[in-house]
C-alpha cells in the first residue's frame, strides 16, 4: 500500500509514496487541528547531525515481539549505513529510550520487551528519520512485525 505526502517540520510539502507492509500513512509535525496528541515526535530520541525531515507513521504497529526490517525505496537496505531503531515507554516521554543497530540488512530485534505502547524512532545519517506507535500485545498476530521504509534525504 502506498502512503499519504509528508510534511516537513517546517512546514514545507513534501510528496513522496511510503510503502508500508501495514498500510501505515505518513505524515509529521502535528495533527491538523495543531494539536499532537496520539503521536509520539521525536523528543528525547537520538538526533542524526543532519536530521532535516522526521515521518511520523500514523497507524501504530501491533506486534507480539519487537523485530523488523528498514527498508529503501529500492527495497533493500544499503551496505554500509547504519539505522539506529530506538523505543520509549509512549506513557513516559522521561524514560531515556532503548536501542539497537539493525544489521546490514536493516533487520533489528529488541528482546525482552514487555507489553505496552512504545514511541519509536529510526535514525540513519542521511536518510529521513521515522517515528510511530509500536503495540506490543500478545493477542497480536505472531507474524506482524515492524517493517517500514526510509527515504533518502535529510
Amino acid at each position: 500500500m502506498s502512503g499519504r505526502g509528508g510534511r516537513a517540520r517546517s512546514g514545507l510539502a513534501i510528496g513522496f509514496a511510503l510503502s508500508l507492509s501495514i498500510g501505515c500513512a505518513a505524515r509529521s509535525g502535528p495533527d491538523t487541528d495543531g494539536s499532537s496528541r496520539g503521536r509520539c515526535g521525536s523528543e528525547g530520541f537520538t538526533r542524526s547531525a543532519s536530521e532535516h525531515i522526521i515521518v511520523e507513521l500514523d497507524q501504530p504497529f501491533r506486534v507480539r515481539t519487537l523485530e523488523g526490517i528498514v527498508t529503501s525505496q529500492a527495497g533493500d537496505w544499503p551496505d554500509g549505513v547504519s539505522v539506529l531503531f530506538e523505543i520509549r515507554p509512549r506513557a513516559d516521554a522521561s524514560k531515556g529510550p532503548k536501542g539497537v543497530r539493525a544489521d546490514r540488512r536493516g533487520y533489528f530485534k529488541m528482546s525482552g520487551v514487555p507489553a505496552g505502547e512504545y514511541c519509536f524512532k529510526a535514525t540513519a545519517e542521511g536518510w529521513q528519520s521515522v517515528t510511530g506507535v509500536i503495540v506490543v500485545s500478545p493477542t497480536a498476530d505472531p507474524a506482524s512485525r515492524v517493517n517500514f521504509q526510509m527515504l533518502l534525504g535529510v
